[in-house]
């Protein structure tokens, strides 16, 4: 390499390694995040009550898991009493970060109380991060009823669907009561917002989900959601002006 050649490198290696720290610290987001307490679903019929829960193995990021097989839930106060069955149950939790739920029951004879929750996935803070939630459930009469089949959501305004950060921080309810006639199915869903992501001002550092609902006798619902955060945009061009100007401020002072 000749002379003139070396002095130009040497004179721009200030600049582009600046340039190249700035943008790693930019362009990242948490590697891992930790899964505290377990998934599971719980259902309550009066004076009966039982549950299926999933205990997550420690510090595994990312997980996803889904049931293999379906699962009949008897009550804990009277072993031979079938309160409901598990048809489908799956989760995915990650440190991007995000939850997703997946779930399908029946319930028995009685109108039935079922919650559905996820772990919580804990992180490094982002400050100021762009989110969105989205949920749906499909409830199905399976029993001929002139009444059909319906799910009613416990949460405020009837809603099912809640999505959660920094422990108790409401970002979402969603999800009206489903209401299906005779033989038949009908689907409810909601996203928060309409289109895109909007901001969670200040730090996040966790975030779950959980659905929660009255589910009429001998019928069945299945649902989904999905809640995620990222980083704010922000950051990333924040971050780029800063490389750019700190560069030419070295060339200048070379």
């Amino acid at each position: 390499m000749s002379r003139t050649t070396w002095f130009c490198v040497s004179r721009r290696a200030p600049f582009v390694c600046a340039l190249a720290i700035l943008l790693a610290a930019c362009l990242a987001v948490p590697a891992r995040a930790d899964f505290i307490g377990s998934v599971q679903i719980n259902f309550d019929s009066g004076s009966e009550s039982g549950s299926y829960q999933l205990n997550l193995p420690t510090n595994l990021d990312y997980y996803r898991w889904t049931l293999a097989a379906p699962v009949n839930v008897y009550s804990s106060e009277n072993p031979g009493t079938l309160l409901a069955t598990i048809n489908g149950f799956s989760v995915e939790l990650d440190g991007d970060p995000g939850v997703s739920l997946g779930f399908a029951v029946s319930a028995a004879a009685v109108d039935t109380h079922i919650t559905v929750t996820s772990s919580t996935v804990a992180f490094a803070p982002l400050i100021n991060p762009l989110a969105f939630a989205t949920a749906a459930i499909t409830v199905t009469d399976d029993d001929s009823s002139p009444l059909g089949a319906s799910a009613t959501g416990l949460f405020p305004g009837s809603l099912a669907y809640r999505a959660t950060y920094n422990g108790a921080t409401t970002f979402a309810d969603l999800v009206l009561p489903v209401n299906a006639a005779t033989d038949s199915s009908a689907l409810g869903s909601g996203r928060f917002p309409l289109v895109g992501m909007t901001v969670i001002a200040g730090a996040v550092s966790s975030i779950s989900s959980q659905f929660d609902f009255m589910l009429s006798a001998n019928d069945s619902a299945s649902g989904t959601s999905r809640f995620n955060v990222v980083p704010e945009p922000s950051t990333l061009a924040l971050g780029l002006v800063g490389a750019l100007g700190l560069g030419w401020h070295l060339r200048r002072r070379r």
